[in-house]
């Protein structure tokens, strides 16, 4: 009773058979990793192998209640959207699509420098990432990094106005410690940003400095 209070997940007293020991250790130990299997499927987008947008509102709410308790810092969020994703799967079709969003999200995850930053598929060919504790120019220059390298793996991309590659539009804002703002404001903000970078001809950056 005592190791189960503390923690222990099962109990085989010393007189069972060292057949039916193994049999209940396997059985703990395949059920341990079933259920961490499931734990990260419920985190992980399992189309392009990055986290979901579940995970990214449980990490940005993390993250932002951290910022309050130290009562410093700030997090700034780039809202990523492919340009003309919709031709891309008329022209290429479903399939190629979804090989594309799988490279993009490739793409994006190795460009992020720090093991604190986050990309997610926040839905259809929409990403976004998370940067904790950096300035505007800072993430503006992620954000930059992030657009170039998506040009410079060069998919294809016969169907788009803008590049005969896939390209990607930008949104960026940021609240800190000061701003007595919220997530919901800052949500909001990046999607305004992104909605200019959209209208402004694609393939572009938008910061909202708040």
């Amino acid at each position: 009773l005592r190791a189960l209070n503390h923690g222990a997940e099962q109990y085989m007293s010393l007189d069972s058979s060292s057949a039916l020991h193994k049999a209940r250790i396997d059985k703990l130990v395949s059920d341990r990793r079933r259920f961490a299997s499931m734990e990260r499927d419920a985190r992980v987008d399992g189309m392009t192998q990055v986290a979901n947008r579940r995970e990214f509102q449980f990490r940005l709410e993390q993250e932002w209640q951290r910022v309050l308790d130290r009562q410093d810092g700030s997090i700034t969020l780039l809202l990523i959207d492919l340009d003309h994703f919709k031709p891309y799967n008329d022209h290429y079709g479903h399939l190629a699509g979804d090989a594309c969003l799988k490279r993009v999200a490739s793409v994006f995850k190795s460009n992020l420098k720090r093991s604190s930053d986050l990309v997610a598929r926040y839905g259809g060919e929409e990403f976004a990432v998370l940067l904790l504790d950096v300035s505007i120019d800072q993430a503006t220059q992620v954000a930059d990094r992030l657009r170039g390298a998506l040009m410079d793996d060069a998919i294809e991309h016969q169907a788009s106005p803008v590049n005969e590659f896939v390209t990607a539009s930008i949104g960026v804002a940021q609240i800190d410690y000061g701003s007595q703002k919220t997530i919901s404001d800052l949500i909001k903000w990046a999607d305004d940003a992104l909605y200019v970078a959209k209208g402004s001809g694609r393939n572009r950056i938008q910061a909202t400095p708040l």
